[in-house]
C-alpha cells in the first residue's frame, strides 16, 4: 500500500468537515472479475453480440454508430438489465459513510444512490440531460447530500450517451447558456479538495469534462488527488501539468480504505451511521431458509415412510399386522400435518 507521502490529509479532513470537498466517481471504479472496467467490457460484449444493430463501435470513446435510432433502445435496455442485479462493491459503502455533501458521478448508473437508499439514508439525486429543463437546488448538505450524474441516468433513456449524436446534443446543452446548474457551479467554486476515483484521464471525454469544470484554470487550485487503476507515467504528467491533479500510486480500494480510516480517526468528522436492517433481514432470511430446508427434508422422509406403510397395508392379510400398520399410518399423518403447519408458520 502506498504511504501517501506529500499529501496533506489534515487539509482534506478539514475540507470534508467544512463542506469543501467533492468526490468524483468515474466509470472505472466498477470493474469485473478480470479487473476490466465494467462499462468497457459490457459495451464490447454488446458490440459483438448485437452486430446487427450497429454499423461501427468505437471502443476508446465507448460510442456506437447505430443503423437506426430505434436500435439504441435495445442497447439501453440491455445495459439497464445488466446493472439491475449488479451488487455494489464494498467501497461504495465506505464512500456513503464518509460525510461528503456532493458526489459527482460521471456514469449513468445509480449504484451509489441505491446504497444510500438501502441504508435508509437521506439523499438527493439529479442528473444532467440535454433534453430536459434544468432543475435548481437550494440546499446541499452532509445531512442531505446530492448525487449528481453528469452524463445522464438510467431513469431517462434519452439522457444516456451512446452515440456521436447523443454526444453532440450533450455538448451543445452543457456548453450552452444554461449549462450546469448554478448550485453545481457554486459548490465547485467553494471546494478546496477534489477527489477523483476511477478515471482514465487519457480518454478524450475526460479532457473535455475537466475543461467544462474549468479545472484547467488556476482558480480553485487547492488539493486535487486521484486514485486510478494502473495509470501510465505520461497520464500522471498530463494531469499534474494541465489540471493540477496528482495521481496517487495505489489501488482504488486501498485509497478509499485509507480515506475512511482517517475520517474515522478524526475528532471532527462524524461518519454516517448505516442502517443495517437489510443485512439483519438477510441473515434472518438465511436462518429461515435453513429451517425450511430441515423441515422439508423431514417431511420428505415422513411421506416416503407413509407411502411404504400404505403399500404394506395393501399387501398385508393378517388382521393384527394390518391394525399395526393402520396405527403407524395414523401416527405418520399426524407428524406430516405438524411439519406442514411448521412450514406454514415460518
Amino acid at each position: 500500500m502506498s504511504t501517501y507521502t506529500n499529501y496533506n490529509w489534515d487539509d482534506l479532513m478539514y475540507s470534508i468537515e467544512q463542506k469543501e470537498a467533492i468526490v468524483f466517481l468515474g466509470p472505472e471504479i466498477l470493474t469485473n472479475e478480470q479487473g476490466k472496467g465494467i462499462y468497457d467490457a459490457l459495451f464490447e460484449q454488446l458490440a459483438e453480440t448485437r452486430k446487427d444493430a450497429i454499423l461501427d463501435f468505437y471502443p476508446k470513446e465507448g460510442l456506437f454508430l447505430f443503423k437506426q435510432e430505434m436500435h439504441k433502445g435495445a442497447y439501453v435496455r440491455q445495459i439497464k438489465q445488466h446493472f439491475a442485479s449488479y451488487k455494489a462493491p464494498e467501497i461504495f459503502t465506505r464512500l456513503v459513510e464518509i460525510p461528503f455533501h456532493l458526489y459527482i458521478n460521471v456514469s449513468p448508473d445509480m449504484i451509489l444512490q441505491k446504497v444510500f437508499e438501502n441504508h435508509k439514508l437521506k439523499n438527493q439525486f439529479m442528473y444532467f440531460s440535454a433534453t430536459e429543463p434544468m432543475v435548481e437546488l437550494t440546499e446541499v448538505s452532509k445531512e442531505n447530500p446530492l448525487i449528481y450524474n453528469m452524463i445522464g441516468s438510467f431513469l431517462k433513456d434519452e439522457s444516456m450517451i451512446l452515440s456521436h449524436d447523443d454526444l453532440f446534443l450533450y455538448l451543445k446543452a452543457i456548453l450552452g447558456e444554461s449549462g450546469l446548474p448554478t448550485f453545481f457551479k457554486k459548490n465547485l467554486a467553494a471546494s478546496k479538495d477534489l477527489i477523483f476515483i476511477g478515471f482514465q484521464f487519457n480518454k478524450w471525454y475526460m479532457q473535455l469534462l475537466l475543461r467544462i469544470l474549468e479545472l484547467d484554470k488556476a482558480k480553485f487550485a487547492f488539493n486535487r488527488v486521484a486514485a486510478s487503476h494502473n495509470p501510465q507515467g505520461e497520464v500522471k504528467e498530463l494531469c499534474a501539468n494541465q489540471f493540477n491533479i496528482r495521481i496517487i500510486d495505489t489501488q482504488i480500494d486501498d485509497f478509499i480504505d485509507e480515506l475512511y480510516k482517517r475520517c474515522k480517526q478524526s475528532e471532527n468528522i462524524k461518519l454516517r451511521a448505516l442502517n443495517n436492517s437489510e443485512k439483519i433481514e438477510q441473515a434472518q432470511n438465511e436462518v429461515k431458509q435453513e429451517q425450511q430446508d430441515v423441515i422439508k427434508e423431514r417431511l420428505k422422509r415422513l411421506l416416503r415412510l407413509l407411502s411404504e406403510y400404505e403399500l404394506e397395508l395393501d399387501l398385508e392379510k393378517d388382521p393384527t399386522q394390518r391394525m399395526s400398520y393402520e396405527m403407524k399410518i395414523e401416527n405418520l399423518r399426524g407428524k406430516i400435518d405438524e411439519a406442514k403447519n411448521e412450514l406454514k408458520n415460518l
